[in-house]
């Protein structure tokens, strides 16, 4: 990774949560320049980023969970 940029985080229990997934290699000595967001909640944000996953990973995936259908008539609520 070349230059600087940008990337949102949560500041919670002593350790920064990054919001978005970065590319770099383990041990990269990095600087952080800290700006608190004040306008935006930190429930706004989610905990556990949404991250591209190429979909060969996820085929094994399929068929695990069958949706549709009447597959929910069985649920007891």
């Amino acid at each position: 990774m070349n230059g600087s940029y940008s990337v949102n985080a949560i500041y919670k229990a002593g350790m920064f949560k990054l919001l978005e997934s970065i590319n770099l290699t383990d041990g990269t000595l990095v600087k952080l320049n800290i700006e608190p967001q004040e306008d935006q909640k930190q429930g706004d944000q989610p905990i556990f980023p949404n991250r591209f996953i190429p979909a060969e990973k996820l085929s094994p995936l399929v068929g695990i969970l069958s949706l549709g259908g009447d597959s929910l008539d069985s649920c007891q609520f």
